[in-house]
């Protein structure tokens, strides 16, 4: 987790280690760091909530968010063989706070904790889950008039349906798009064309009769044993 916050020091979007006479400021709120396991995957988590970080940022809705029911709609739409898209990977760290000052984080390690400063707001906070999507919702918008093809999100999961004839052209045209639009994408983990694909946490099935949805024999069993 420590080398994770080095990584992203390198690319400015913390800063750090800092003094830790900065605490005794009132002018800002301290949100602990702690890793948090899903699955296969290890991730570095802020305790936004006690940190108070929403304050930073007011939001007024709630945005929409294009999960399973989209990809069933994808696919009736289209005719007889279905290819999901690719994974956008901007991630969330890109909304800023209104006071980074307020934007603090401590991660504790074996030696003394270390206090870093943001310069974005963390995954759940309101400035990235709330203003995110706004960012993903223009992508989608010039994508459906730009390129004349189906694209949907999920968060920073995107993702397109498309006939078989159209899908090899569509998938290739998608990725040039966001640099275009001021974007970066991790296309070592985009996924690709395929009639099996894991998406939104579900493994979809497509032929050429039927679209079939599973949760996946991993979260089958855990449901079970539970």
């Amino acid at each position: 987790m420590f080398a994770e916050l080095v990584k992203e020091q390198r690319v400015g979007r913390v800063q750090g280690p800092l003094p830790r006479e900065f605490l005794r400021s009132p002018a800002f709120q301290l949100a602990k760091g702690f890793p948090v396991v899903q699955n296969d995957k290890v991730r570095r988590v802020d305790n936004w909530l006690r940190s108070r970080y929403n304050e930073t940022v007011a939001a007024l809705d709630c945005p929409p968010y294009l999960g399973a029911p989209t990809v069933v709609a994808g696919a009736l739409e289209c005719s007889a063989n279905f290819h999901p898209g690719s994974m956008h990977e901007i991630r969330h760290l890109v909304a800023p706070g209104s006071r980074t000052v307020r934007v603090r984080v401590g991660f504790a390690r074996k030696t003394p904790p270390t206090l870093w400063s943001r310069f974005a707001l963390p995954f759940g906070a309101v400035g990235s889950v709330w203003g995110y999507p706004r960012d993903a919702d223009v992508v989608v918008f010039l994508t459906i008039v730009l390129l004349v093809m189906f694209a949907a999100h999920y968060v920073d999961d995107f993702f397109s349906v498309e006939q078989a004839s159209t899908a090899t052209g569509a998938f290739a045209v998608f990725q040039p798009l966001h640099p275009i639009l001021g974007f970066r994408m991790k296309e070592e983990k985009s996924k690709q064309i395929c009639k099996e694909q894991t998406l939104l946490a579900i493994e979809w099935t497509f032929d050429n009769d039927a679209l079939f949805a599973s949760p996946g024999p991993i979260r089958i069993l855990s449901g079970v044993q539970r």
